[in-house]
């Protein structure tokens, strides 16, 4: 995972930013070794419901391991005031609640949220408070997306009249089973939340904001398939 931190408030720029993070399952860790390189972040706090698991993380990504501090509530972690901002890597489910009691600035793992209102819920709270708020979308950062994206900025394909995404993972049943949240809407949102949220960035971003958009679900050849097509400001597909 590439971190770049770029927090700023009113065009200030913030330097040695005091991270804490809620969740510390699979994700937590990439986080964690991805801020222990960074000059202008440290990560001071995490907080989990399984303390152990919190433990376990801390020693090995905290920024100063001896003087941890590890909780098994987050709303306890956030009322530390030395912690600037917050890393949000729970289930998806999650995420609404516990961004909108952090008062600070929050870096949330994809999808933001499960639903749209709570969505427009967390940008409006970002602005009261006047904290950033933003969204892990990593594949923005390889090196082959930077290059599409600058060159479709530039222009070197023309206008785009149609863009399409497609996602060919797979997830054994053994993946669902680890994880029983993994199996149901309210935590999880299902693959177009989890696993293709990855593709349908990419496409808006290099496709541009839409306007409409016309969803699809039915089964073929044995698997469920989601279709999503959109309309684009411009009116291209």
């Amino acid at each position: 995972m590439q971190y770049r931190i770029a927090f700023s408030t009113g065009g200030l720029y913030l330097k040695n930013v005091n991270f804490g993070i809620i969740g510390c399952g699979a994700i937590a860790e990439k986080h964690g070794q991805a801020l222990l390189q960074l000059d202008d972040a440290n990560l001071v706090a995490a907080s989990d419901v399984d303390i152990s698991k919190a433990e376990r993380f801390a020693e090995k990504c905290l920024s100063k391991p001896a003087s941890k501090k590890v909780y098994d509530d987050y709303r306890e972690m956030l009322r530390d005031s030395s912690i600037g901002a917050v890393i949000v890597a729970t289930p998806s489910g999650r995420h609404t609640q516990m961004a909108l009691d952090a008062g600070k600035h929050v870096l949330a793992e994809k999808p933001l949220t499960l639903k749209r209102k709570d969505a427009e819920a967390l940008v409006s709270k970002a602005e009261i408070v006047n904290r950033c708020l933003d969204i892990i979308h990593p594949n923005r950062y390889y090196e082959t997306s930077q290059m599409l994206k600058s060159y479709v900025s530039r222009g070197r394909f023309g206008e785009l009249s149609h863009g399409a995404g497609a996602l060919r993972w797979n997830r054994s049943q053994a993946y669902y089973d680890e994880d029983p949240r993994r199996k149901t809407r309210n935590m999880d949102g299902g693959i177009l939340f989890n696993q293709a949220w990855h593709a349908l960035d990419l496409l808006l971003w290099f496709m541009g904001r839409v306007k409409s958009f016309l969803f699809c679900k039915k089964p073929s050849c044995g698997l469920i398939c989601n279709t999503c097509l959109t309309r684009r400001d411009s009116g291209l597909l």
